[in-house]
């Protein structure tokens, strides 16, 4: 049986590999990004997101309170109208019945 020698198959020449410094800035960047947070940083980001959900639903809100606005300004206005002309203003109240003012 013949022996042949090891070959070196999946491990490059020294050349090809990045020069050492490199490595390590590159290797202690990550390890900032992928690491275990601090204290401060998992309480920043907490803040963070909370401020951020505050926002958007204030926005949401805002969105939301226009429309009603609208609608109950149009609805008042359509019966100040009616009661100018003369009409009668009805409500209905806590026991279903009809209350006519005017």
């Amino acid at each position: 049986m013949k022996r042949e020698p090891m070959s070196r198959g999946g491990i490059p020449p020294a050349s090809a590999v990045a020069p050492a410094g490199a490595a390590d800035k590159a290797s202690t960047s990550d390890a900032a990004k992928s690491g275990p947070r601090t204290p401060a940083e998992r309480e920043q980001d907490y803040r963070k997101r909370q401020q951020d959900e505050a926002k958007a639903s204030k926005e949401t809100a805002q969105k939301t309170a226009k429309p009603k606005s609208r609608k109950r300004t149009a609805a008042t206005r359509a019966v100040l109208t009616n009661y100018e002309i003369g009409g009668r203003i009805s409500q209905i109240n806590d026991k279903g019945r009809a209350l006519l003012h005017g």
